[in-house]
């Protein structure tokens, strides 16, 4: 196995669907059969809807003379093998774990059927928003295909919650991350060994298993020493599982200063055994710090688990149990400002390895602005889903609601948030207005999963609590109980004589709630920046000082990258055509308008040109960006933000609200000092 290597990547659905259909993924012909049936198929759907993990998928990277090996499906209707060489970029891999998924997934997306089986008719239910096998025909029923599809003729004939819960199901399926393993060798005998030790009794391997076995050694064992020294004490407390990776993201960003996979790839045994010791007890003593400071009570709390190798590396760097009073300013507006910007959301890992560097900035004594843009409103915060674990706002208002330190309503007791059942936010769970008094009044399931309309309520008296109205209970708990305003001001409740319990006005209760919440937030992420004030109250300001960055920061980089001549010679041909048009049509209305420099030129480029020339010299640009297609993403949010401003249209709030992060990416990427 000397001959073997291992890479880990994630991927989005649809682009691992894309693949298959190009052929590049295929079965290789010592796989068995395809023998899932549609009921296996509908629980692998229900989990990637609530963001469960479905396993890793191992593929093997296959050389050139074996690729004539995989098993041709007719039912797949992938391309010839002809075809994939007559690519642009020919190159196949076989599946060695994650067949059964991966085709269950691919022959259900497209429609398709397979061995006399249609699994067109595995169905999305928009009023239960559950997958089903459906035979028949009916409005609430949709094929799982079709909302792939994004079908606009399906989509458009909703209306409502049903259309809403259309794009919410597209949404959760295209943006659904697979963990691949990437096996590159060309020993069939290890491809062979690989394939049997991941079918053995079913078990798969996972992302941390290839992390350990790369640095597994005879006298010290990851997954024991993690087992002991960490799992043993969050279970005494009452903390709960956190991800095994996240202990590797943790000893990469203290051995290496970066936690990208490559890094916990390629940990050295010597190092993590030398440092084990001291990033366990970081570990620890950052979960002690989230759970004391932030309300982190449960690891289900925790808006993103990459914030504790953060702070754990904050606690391995200052050889500390607990903040330093001087940096707790600081440290804390970083937690709350990544748990309300979505920061790690996407690109977990980069942003993390960024974050340590701020880290490191705190703890040299500097004044360092963490202003991540928070992406809360009072309306998000009414139409966030409690059922929605991968939610990094639901889970910041958990934490904002454990910091408050809840009390029992009937005997104003703490309540112990360590308890399993707070973890579980079904909908018959833990609401101000039960959910069967909602339903009799006709609120649709959406309408009745707000985070607005929950808090910590211990099982005995939730099951008391079923179907009493909200002006009923708490009317009796205003007279009967001691200290009712602190009990209701422990769980963020208004309550004064205006509060929609006292009249069961469900939309009014939720909307005073959320100013409630939303004042807490702000105050918890600190003042707003300069970039942030113009967002909120003069957006058209904030497009025009963030283009005007965007082509110093250009200029700047392309002129010193050509010994400070001209650089227009190197941008993309379609740029400079655009350019030399616009320039053209401004000097045939102004004969006397003239350009003298590349920089003039680079005021005749709209938002889609940057992320060209961007991405066209990348040599240049690539340190101080993650990645062309985060370029690419952002530059198209900005680019259609800016649009609607510019030309005056109505916008909708997920435009604004990609707009905005979109312009404090790039704000946040570009140094100070253009």
């Amino acid at each position: 196995m000397r001959n073997v290597s291992l890479d880990v990547d994630d991927r989005r659905l649809d682009d691992v669907i894309t693949q298959v259909g190009k052929g590049k993924y295929r079965i290789p012909e010592f796989q068995r059969e395809f023998v899932w049936d549609r009921t296996d198929v509908v629980d692998l759907f229900d989990s990637i809807y609530k963001s469960y993990p479905i396993g890793s998928f191992f593929f093997w990277r296959v050389p050139h003379d074996m690729w004539d090996f995989f098993r041709d499906v007719d039912e797949l209707q992938q391309p010839s093998l002809e075809e994939i060489q007559r690519s642009e970029f020919p190159e196949i891999s076989f599946v060695l774990d994650g067949q059964q998924r991966l085709t269950s997934l691919y022959v259900t997306l497209n429609g398709m059927k397979y061995a006399d089986t249609d699994y067109s008719r595995i169905v999305f239910d928009l009023d239960e928003e559950t997958f089903k096998v459906a035979e028949g025909k009916a409005d609430h029923l949709v094929r799982v295909c079709d909302i792939w599809d994004d079908k606009r003729e399906v989509r458009d004939e909703l209306e409502g919650d049903r259309y809403e819960a259309f794009t919410d199901c597209n949404d959760a399926l295209t943006k659904y991350e697979l963990p691949l393993i990437i096996v590159k060798t060309n020993e069939v005998e290890s491809v062979i060994n690989i394939f049997e030790r991941i079918n053995q009794k079913g078990t798969r391997l996972s992302r941390f298993d290839i992390v350990n076995a790369n640095i597994w050694s005879r006298d010290f064992n990851l997954r024991s020493r993690i087992d002991e020294d960490i799992f043993e004490h969050l279970d005494q407390i009452g903390f709960g599982e956190i991800d095994r990776g996240t202990v590797t993201q943790t000893l990469a960003l203290n051995i290496d200063g970066t936690c990208s996979t490559d890094a916990q790839k390629n940990l050295d045994p010597d190092d993590v055994r030398e440092n084990w010791e001291d990033t366990k007890e970081a570990m620890i003593s950052a979960i002690g710090y989230l759970r004391k400071q932030h309300g982190v009570k449960r690891s289900e709390f925790i808006p993103y688990e990459g914030m504790i190798p953060v702070l754990a590396y904050y606690m391995y760097e200052t050889d500390r149990r607990n903040v330093d009073p001087d940096h707790q300013e600081q440290i804390d507006r970083w937690f709350w400002r990544v748990a309300l910007s979505g920061r790690y959301s996407s690109s977990a890992q980069t942003r993390m390895t960024e974050d340590s560097k701020l880290i490191d900035r705190i703890i040299a004594g500097e004044d360092v602005e963490i202003n991540f843009t928070p992406q809360i409103s009072t309306e998000r915060l009414k139409t966030t889903n409690i059922k929605r674990s991968t939610s990094g706002l639901r889970n910041a208002f958990l934490c904002l609601l454990a910091r408050n330190r809840p009390l029992h309503f009937e005997d104003g007791s703490e309540i112990d948030l360590t308890e399993n059942e707070y973890a579980d936010f079904r909908l018959n769970k833990h609401h101000i207005f039960p959910n069967a008094y909602l339903r009799g009044l006709d609120y649709s399931k959406k309408e009745r999963k707000s985070i607005m309309d929950i808090t910590f309520i211990p099982a005995e008296l939730n099951r008391r609590l079923s179907d009493t109205s909200a002006k009923e209970y708490f009317g009796r708990l205003a007279n009967d109980v001691n200290e009712f305003e602190r009990i209701m001001d422990s769980h963020l409740i208004p309550h004064d004589e205006d509060s929609g319990i006292w009249d069961n006005d469900y939309d009014t209760f939720q909307e005073q709630r959320a100013e409630l919440v939303y004042s807490e937030f702000m105050e918890l992420i600190g003042e707003y920046s300069a970039l942030e004030s113009d967002l909120r109250n003069d957006p058209q300001s904030a497009v025009k000082e963030t283009e005007v960055l965007v082509r110093d920061f250009i200029d700047t980089e392309l002129t010193l990258a050509s010994d400070g001549g001209t650089f227009w010679g190197e941008v993309p041909n379609d740029v400079n055509s655009n350019v030399q048009r616009r320039i053209s049509e401004e000097q045939d209305s102004n004969p006397e308008f003239t350009v003298d420099s590349d920089r003039d030129k680079l005021d005749f480029c709209n938002v889609m040109d940057y992320a060209k020339i961007i991405n066209a010299r990348w040599d240049v640009f690539g340190d101080y960006l993650p990645s062309k297609s985060a370029v690419q993403t952002r530059f198209e949010d900005f680019a259609e933000f800016r649009n609607a401003i510019a030309h005056h249209r109505e916008i909708d709030r997920f435009t604004e609200m990609d707009g905005q992060v979109a312009i404090e990416w790039i704000n946040s990427c570009i140094s100070e000092e253009y």
